[in-house]
């Protein structure tokens, strides 16, 4: 154990950005290498390169610093490759604890990043593949299907505080973005439907925390296209949308059951529309008129 902690801290300690500290370091490793009897890729002489080749085929657990330090390897090795349980170093700081095949990240493993994310779930040929949790720095965690290292399938992104739950969007993930699904905002308010890009955009319903509904059409985490407005599942605007606002045509529906039928600007009624009585009669109104009156 002494000297795997001791290999570690070598490899860790080397400056690939500087030639002259690269040189120095592959002196000592050298010497490093005769004194606990390791194995890489490094050329030193025939007699040692055999002994290497050699260490390298037999099946069992082995220490495995590659050439150039790119990665370091303490694990199982079966007929010349990393195959079973092991432990893995890149030269970038990352690490993972887990299953290998193929010389590759394949089953089961816990991969730590950088700069302090853990994964946690199955790896195929070395990528995020199949069910797996990612802990971000953040308090958030994703538990879901992966595909390619990226977010791909059902899943579910929340995160902690207090020792509560709360759920900021379940449902389907494509290429690490929202598809479609459940998003709820910190002030009360949820969307359900369509996502692009993590946005609003396609067929949604946005749910207000006073209980007012939105249906219809987004672009851009706006409101654009066909959209209605419901009040206690009482309609109280059905029309187009542009940019959030009521633009184009609409339908109001006043409390007392009276509409009103036309045209829109900017969640502005303009120009000519009829108003619709509850009693049953119509009156044609010319808005524009109306407020050059007053």
């Amino acid at each position: 154990m002494n000297k795997i902690i001791k290999l570690i801290e070598f490899f860790k300690s080397v400056d690939r950005n500087n030639l002259e500290d690269y040189i120095d370091k592959e002196k000592e490793l050298n010497e490093f290498k005769k004194k606990y009897s390791l194995s890489n890729d490094n050329k030193i002489d025939e007699d040692n390169k055999k002994k290497r080749d050699d260490e390298k085929k037999k099946n069992g657990v082995h220490i495995y610093l590659n050439k150039n330090y790119k990665f370091l390897y303490i694990g199982q090795f079966n007929n010349y490759k990393m195959e079973g349980k092991g432990i893995f170093y890149d030269y970038k700081g990352n690490k993972y604890e887990g299953d290998f095949k193929n010389n590759k990240k394949n089953g089961l493993g816990i991969y730590y990043f950088i700069d302090g994310k853990k994964y946690i779930g199955n790896f195929i040929d070395n990528k995020m593949c199949g069910y797996g949790h990612l802990f971000y720095t953040n308090n958030y965690i994703f538990k879901g299907e992966w595909m390619d290292n990226q977010k791909n399938g059902m899943g579910v992104l929340y995160y902690k505080n207090k020792n509560k739950i709360y759920i900021r969007f379940i449902g389907k993930w494509e290429e690490d973005d929202m598809e479609y699904g459940e998003y709820n905002f910190d002030n009360g308010d949820k969307y359900i439907g369509e996502f692009s890009d993590n946005k609003k955009n396609g067929c949604g319903v946005y749910i207000y925390i006073n209980g007012i509904k939105y249906k219809g059409f987004w672009e851009k985490d706006l409101k654009n296209g066909i959209g209605i407005i419901l009040n206690k599942n009482k309609i109280k605007y059905a029309g187009e949308w542009q940019k959030n606002k009521k633009n184009g045509f609409g339908i109001y529906y006043f409390d007392n059951n009276d509409r009103y039928e036309g045209k829109w600007k900017d969640d502005e009624i303009i120009g000519k529309g009829k108003y619709y009585y509850n009693n049953g009669e119509i009156e044609e109104r010319d808005f524009d008129m109306l407020k050059k009156r007053k």
